[in-house]
C-alpha cells in the first residue's frame, strides 16, 4: 500500500484524484517511497478518500492538514522572500559591475580588469556588505 505525507489543504475547488468528485476544498497529499521519502508528486483528495488512504479519521486528517497548510504557506512565503532577495542581489551586482568595470558580467569584469574572477566576486560582496550596513 502506498504511503502519503499530508502537505496541506486547498482554498480552491479541485477534483479528487481517487474518485473524481468535484471538491470545494481538497486535502493535499504527497506520495512517499518505501523509506518514507517524498516522491515530489502532489495529489488532491476529498476528506473521505484522503482518510482512507492515510488510515486516519477525518477529524485527525483535517487537523493535520490545517497544520501542514500553515507550514506549507510559511515555506512558500520564505521561498518568495528568498527569490526576491536573490533578484535584488543580482540587480545590484549588475549595477555595481557596470559602475565599477563598465560591464554586467563577473567573467567580463575579471577579464577586463585582469583580476581573478574570485577577486571580483569578493570585491562585490564586500561592497554589498558595506552598502547594506549604510
Amino acid at each position: 500500500m502506498k504511503n502519503y505525507h499530508i502537505k496541506g489543504i486547498t482554498n480552491y475547488e479541485a477534483i479528487c484524484d481517487k474518485c473524481g468528485a468535484a471538491l470545494k476544498q481538497a486535502i493535499i497529499l504527497a506520495s512517499m517511497d518505501l523509506n518514507g521519502n517524498p516522491q515530489g508528486h502532489l495529489s488532491y483528495f476529498g476528506a473521505d478518500c484522503a482518510a482512507q488512504l492515510t488510515r486516519l479519521s477525518q477529524s485527525t486528517l483535517r487537523s493535520r492538514a490545517r497544520a501542514a497548510e500553515e507550514v506549507r504557506q510559511a515555506e512558500e512565503h520564505t521561498a518568495r522572500v528568498l527569490e526576491a532577495r536573490r533578484k535584488l542581489v543580482e540587480q545590484r551586482e549588475r549595477e555595481w559591475l557596470q559602475d565599477t568595470y563598465g560591464v554586467e558580467d563577473m567573467d567580463a569584469a575579471a577579464k577586463k580588469s585582469g583580476k581573478e574572477w574570485l577577486t571580483v566576486f569578493n570585491e562585490f560582496f564586500a561592497w554589498l556588505d558595506q552598502a547594506d550596513r549604510a
